[in-house]
């Protein structure tokens, strides 16, 4: 039997993940107290969960945006500026 190439697994490989995905998706929908929690409380809690992943989602963009705000003062000319002493 003839051996598989590097190049020819990927594609083996992929379509046995989405085909995996397919059959256990309802598997993995949520939780059982997740799923119990949302159908009790409602909005309030579904809000929250949407707040919190909006604040995940933006932490890194908010830290990245800092360090490059101090990069770029760091290394502006400083003209213009009084010279100390």
């Amino acid at each position: 039997m003839p051996e598989l190439s590097r190049a020819c697994c990927w594609p083996v490989i992929a379509g046995i993940a989405v085909i995996g995905t397919l059959l256990f998706s309802e598997v993995a929908l949520a939780c059982p107290n997740c799923k119990d929690t949302l159908a009790e409380h409602g909005g309030r809690l579904q809000y929250g969960y949407a707040l919190s992943i909006v604040l995940m989602i933006g932490a890194p963009f908010g830290i990245l945006g800092g360090w490059g705000l101090a990069i770029y003062r760091m290394l502006r000319p400083s003209a213009g500026r009084c010279p100390r002493g």
